[in-house]
């Protein structure tokens, strides 16, 4: 911090600009001598904010892991029924936006719902009756091959597909 206040009041670049930090004290450090180092520590603990996508609040492992909080399969160890189906599994934060791996958390979490509410209790890509790969290392339910849905999804599944004009 100090070093960027520096740079931004003592560089020729940001001098020709009229760069200045502001002399207001933050609110929240006015107790402590403005431009110390208490007084640069006192404002990043006040003033900083994240601007990542928070992930790992449940972090998928194995159940032996003191850090998981889910298994591979989206349960919650030790608490029967309940999953959890957001970013918050994801062990690390992404390199990327985590957009698209929570799309995939979610379209994963909802297969393995579906296998549940059958009766299976195989995750997709294993043997039995939930394994419905197409070829070697290929998870994905196909729904020519899945189990029929039972009728509460029928009526749903119906009325999306109606809305979106597929038969």
């Amino acid at each position: 911090m100090k070093k960027a206040v520096f740079l931004a009041e003592n560089t020729t670049t940001f001098q020709k600009l009229g760069a200045k930090f502001t002399d207001s004290i933050l609110p929240g450090c006015e107790n402590v001598p403005f431009r110390t180092d208490a007084y640069w520590e006192c404002y990043l603990r006040t003033f900083s904010v994240t601007l990542h996508h928070i992930v790992g609040t449940c972090a998928m492992g194995r159940s032996s892991s003191p850090d998981a909080v889910v298994d591979t399969e989206l349960r919650v160890i030790g608490v029967k029924n309940l999953r959890v189906v957001d970013a918050s599994v994801m062990p690390v934060v992404p390199v990327s936006n985590t957009q698209a791996p929570t799309i995939m958390i979610a379209e994963r979490g909802a297969d393995l719902l579906i296998l549940a509410h059958m009766g299976h209790t195989e995750r997709p890509g294993t043997t039995g009756p939930a394994a419905n790969h197409t070829a070697a290392g290929d998870n994905r339910i196909v729904p020519s091959q899945a189990p029929p849905p039972p009728p509460v999804l029928k009526s749903v599944l119906k009325a999306v597909n109606s809305k979106f004009g597929v038969n």
